[in-house]
This record gives C-alpha cells, sequence and structure tokens, in this order.
C-alpha cells in the first residue's frame, strides 16, 4: 500500500495553479484515495485563494489549506514546518508553480527546513528550467543540495495533455502511419503555437522570461521532439529521454526570426 501524500503548491494563486493544477488534481483525487491534503502556497492573501478555490470542486477544497509565504523569506518557512510536523509518515511532494527567479531561493530554504524531517520527498521543478546553460546548471547542482536524482522532477506540462500523449499511439502503435513517418515520405514539419488568449495577468512574468522562454524551448521543443524522434527500445521514461536528446543534438539553426505584435499572443 501507497504511502499517504501531501502536495505543496508554491505559486498556489498563480496562473498555472488556477487553469491547470488544482483542476487536475480535483478529477485526481476522485481516481485514487493516497492524496490526503494539497496546500496551496503563495505570498497573496488568503481572499485570492478563495477566489480560486470557489471554482473547484467542494469535495476536493475539503483536503485543501492555504499557507501564505514569501518564497524567499526563512521566517515564513516556520509556519510551513508546523504543518510539516503534522504529516509524519506521510510522502511529501513540492510542486514549484513560481516564477523562475524564485527557484533558488525557494530551493535553498525548502531544502534548509527538509533536513528536520525524515519524510520521503519529491520537488516538481516547471519551465522554464533556468534562463540559459549556465544557469540551468547552476539549479541543477542547487537540486543535488539537498534531493537524489529520484527525487527531482522538471516538469514541461505540455507533455501531460492528452493529444501530447497519443502522438506516440498514432505514430507506433498505427499501422498505417508507422511505415510512412519518415523522411521519405515527409516534405517538412511544422510546430505552430495557436492562443486565443493574451498575456492576461502573465504581464510581469513575460516581460522578465519573454516568449521565446515560455514557449519555444520547452513546449514547441517537447513537440518536434515527439514528432520526430526515433522509436525508444521500450516505452519506458529513460528511453524515451534518451531519444529525445538524441533528436535535439541533431538540430541545427540556419536562420531564426523573431518579433513581437500587438494585441493577442503571437505565434511561432
Amino acid at each position: 500500500m501507497s504511502k499517504p501524500k501531501a502536495l505543496f503548491i508554491f505559486g498556489g494563486t498563480g496562473d498555472l495553479a488556477r487553469k491547470k493544477l488544482f483542476p487536475a488534481l480535483a478529477r485526481i483525487v476522485k481516481r485514487r484515495d493516497d492524496l490526503k491534503v494539497v496546500y496551496s502556497i503563495a505570498r497573496s492573501k488568503r481572499e485570492d485563494w478563495e477566489g480560486v478555490a470557489c471554482n473547484l470542486d467542494a469535495g476536493f477544497t475539503k483536503l485543501c489549506h492555504f499557507i501564505p509565504l514569501d518564497a524567499v523569506n526563512w521566517e515564513d518557512y516556520k509556519k510551513l514546518g508546523e504543518e510539516l510536523q503534522k504529516l509524519k509518515g506521510y510522502e511529501l511532494i513540492f510542486y514549484l508553480s513560481l516564477s523562475p527567479f524564485l527557484y533558488e531561493d525557494t530551493i535553498l530554504n525548502l531544502g534548509r527546513l527538509l533536513r528536520n524531517f525524515s519524510n520521503p520527498r519529491k520537488v516538481v521543478v516547471e519551465k522554464p528550467f533556468g534562463f540559459d546553460l549556465q544557469s540551468a546548471r547552476k539549479l541543477n547542482s542547487l537540486l543535488y543540495r539537498f534531493f537524489v536524482e529520484e527525487e527531482i522532477y522538471r516538469i514541461d506540462h505540455f507533455l501531460g495533455k492528452d493529444t501530447v500523449q497519443n502522438i506516440f499511439s498514432l505514430r507506433f502503435s498505427n499501422i498505417i502511419f508507422e511505415g510512412v513517418w519518415n523522411r521519405s515520405f515527409i516534405d517538412h514539419v511544422q510546430v505552430v503555437a495557436l492562443e486565443d488568449v493574451d498575456a492576461d495577468n502573465r504581464i510581469e512574468f513575460y516581460d522578465k522570461v519573454g516568449a521565446i522562454r515560455d514557449m519555444l524551448q520547452n513546449h514547441l521543443l517537447q513537440m518536434l521532439a515527439f514528432t520526430t524522434m526515433e522509436p525508444p527500445c521500450a516505452m519506458a521514461p529513460q528511453f524515451i529521454r534518451d531519444e529525445k536528446v538524441k533528436l535535439l543534438r541533431s538540430l541545427s539553426f540556419s536562420e531564426f526570426v523573431k518579433g513581437q505584435y500587438e494585441g493577442r499572443m503571437s505565434t511561432f
């Protein structure tokens, strides 16, 4: 029997948590009973969390608690530590749905706090993972100070979409496409991001991070890899990762054009 789980979402009133994470969790808890408690952690006011919770299933909200916390302030983690004291025997899952500018401080403070606890734990880091190769390596090194590789999950939430997961079935389990999905029959591939929403309350995030880091270097490259990678030797995470890495290493760019447009978010 699996251990009871407690999930902590840092950035628990943000855009991703509000639109994706909490609605998905509300469906998940109906299919499994090991997720016992969910904490929404944010520097927002409780009223902001209640605005999120009012749109969720009432049964799910009974599992949810709100903790006001500034990710860069160590003193705020003491309140989180009080909650962890109540969770002996639980597996702790920390989901960092934050601006990438806050990852280092959050991991340092969280790692410092967890030294006082023996619970099994996992940490989930949302994209973008760093701002360039150097910062990504620095972030990896920081994670390894407090977690082992099996406890670290570097997440691209696009990979959770049903349509994306169905690409493998379409490619490798469909005898019509399996034999012709190669360069002998396909002239070119276009990966296009079309959105009917604007930046909305993500203006500050986009000003600092930009659409290329938000969409191109993660979501769209993942779509490209899923569409063009070679079949893995087995449908297991490590083998899928290896084939994606081979594909990405073989990429070269002969021309790159970027632009900014008024109105709706731009496409690539």
